[in-house]
């Protein structure tokens, strides 16, 4: 597969391992035990999704690029804490994200 494509498809992942997290989290503030097992399966469902996906990229992409890259699951999660959980982003969390997409550019490129 080409490269880019790969590189797609390994943020794609990334994503679906987020959303494992943010299900679990929303699993956490359930009071009924049905939408917490509701919520619980879904995360294990995106897990189950992360864990092939895992798997074809880690057979198409060095290992050495894919898991640096991983740390966009920070960002992912920042992102749905603030819109989603209304929690607060504070200029710290926003000079280490931007540090983190600085590192995420130059190991993408070191795979171009």
């Amino acid at each position: 597969m080409k490269k880019s494509r790969m590189i797609v498809i390994l943020f794609a992942i990334y994503l679906i391992y987020s959303l494992s997290v943010l299900m679990s989290k929303f699993a956490s503030l359930q009071e009924n035990e049905l939408y917490f097992l509701l919520f619980y399966g879904i995360s294990l469902l995106f897990l189950f999704i992360y864990a092939i996906g895992w798997q074809i990229i880690i057979k198409n992409i060095p290992l050495s690029v894919a898991y640096p890259l991983k740390v966009i699951v920070i960002i992912f999660g920042m992102i749905f804490g603030y819109f989603i959980f209304k929690e607060q982003i504070t200029f710290k969390m926003i000079i280490g994200t931007a540090l983190i997409f600085i590192g995420v550019f130059y190991v993408g490129k070191a795979y171009e």
